[in-house]
């Protein structure tokens, strides 16, 4: 108690102006030291996914490779697939924005105001011109479905633009190769699981991932040049909101029941990861403190 008293008392005297300068992430607008070679790593990704789209569509056709994908993706546990389609939700990875906001300020302004671009070019092709689903085309004997069965609003994938936009930011701030091409490929095989769950065709999803590359790239630029979200007001803001998507996890509601505990394991070592970093808490500096207190 005696440790905590000292606490407490600077607490009682905190005032209001002192209160407002609390930050949940640090003041500073870092430039990442590779950021050219990562802005056009995450353009040709594009240009390649954008080409691949077009060529499948002119050789196979709008549901074009389909049935194959989706046949061999059979192979595999489902449990691995919907692993890493869930990873697409929304609200799983603004809580995996969690791992980096404290060490990359940047990123919360960023996923803030690209998520107005990506919502608003997904929903207009979704509602706009609604396009059936594998559901609405094959009989469900002749391909493998998991989860809730959709009809309509397959083009693009908007789960793809939410990967694209997450694996995106991570590529920008990625100072070595090895988390950058690490996350160019979880974002390549969750894109490839909405197929291999049965509800897009993979042109939704080479489209829908370059919309939410793109979408970063644009985001984060105007993020770092105008030094967005500098005030600890705003930042309490957007982090209210990342937190409130973080915790949300923890209720059992998504598509994918089976796999709730792994939404669950990242939704919680996010928030441990960046509660650590908040507290200033190195690893030495852990590993020094549980030494002190072995006996």
């Amino acid at each position: 108690m005696t440790g905590i008293a000292p606490h407490l008392a600077r607490l009682t005297r905190m005032t209001w102006s002192d209160i407002c300068q609390l930050r949940p992430i640090p003041r500073r607008h870092s430039r990442p030291s590779q950021l050219r070679q990562s802005r056009s790593l995450l353009f040709a990704l594009c240009i390649i996914a954008c080409a691949g789209a077009l060529l499948l569509y002119v050789v196979a056709g709008y549901h074009g490779a389909f049935l194959n994908m989706n046949y061999v993706g059979a192979q595999l546990p489902d449990e691995l697939w919907m692993s890493l389609t869930v990873l697409g939700d929304t609200r799983l990875a603004i809580a995996l924005l969690l791992f980096y906001v404290y060490r990359h300020p940047q990123i919360l302004p960023a996923a803030l105001l690209a998520a107005l671009p990506v919502t608003l070019i997904v929903q207009f092709f979704k509602r706009g011109m609604p396009v059936p689903r594998p559901a609405s085309i094959f009989e469900p004997e002749q391909y493998h479905h998991m989860g809730v069965v959709l009809k309509m609003g397959s083009f693009p994938s908007g789960h793809s633009a939410t990967l694209g936009l997450l694996a995106g930011f991570i590529c920008l701030v990625s100072t070595s190769n090895t988390p950058r091409f690490l996350a160019l490929g979880v974002l390549i095989m969750a894109a490839l699981s909405r197929v291999m769950v049965g509800v897009h065709w993979p042109i939704d999803v080479l489209v829908g991932s370059s919309v939410g590359v793109l979408a970063a790239l644009w985001s984060y630029r105007h993020a770092v040049r105008h030094r967005l979200c500098q005030h600890p007001l705003s930042q309490w803001a957007g982090m209210a909101l990342v937190f409130y998507a973080a915790i949300s996890l923890f209720a059992n509601d998504c598509a994918y029941p089976d796999v709730h505990s792994v939404i669950m394991l990242l939704s919680g070592a996010a928030l441990s990861c960046y509660f650590v970093q908040l507290s200033g808490l190195s690893m030495k500096d852990l590993k020094l403190r549980l030494a002190s207190q072995t006996p």
